[in-house]
């Protein structure tokens, strides 16, 4: 089975890196991930090819590019 998660909230959560496994969530619409610690955003992000909200508000703690 695939996973067919449409809405995360991950915000509030101390989170410092979003793991790689994002990506495997296809189906994947919108993403909030406000007001963590993040420093990661994995490139398998870009495999959620139906994402069409990502908000992330601050604080990004030295977000590698």
């Amino acid at each position: 089975l695939k996973p067919t998660k449409r809405y995360l909230d991950l915000s509030r959560n101390k989170i410092r890196e979003l793991p790689a496994q994002i990506g495997f969530i296809p189906t994947l619409v919108e993403l909030y991930c406000s007001f963590n610690k993040l420093t990661v955003i994995p490139p398998e992000i870009g495999r959620c090819v139906n994402l069409e909200v990502f908000k992330v508000r601050f604080p990004l703690l030295n977000l590698a590019r």
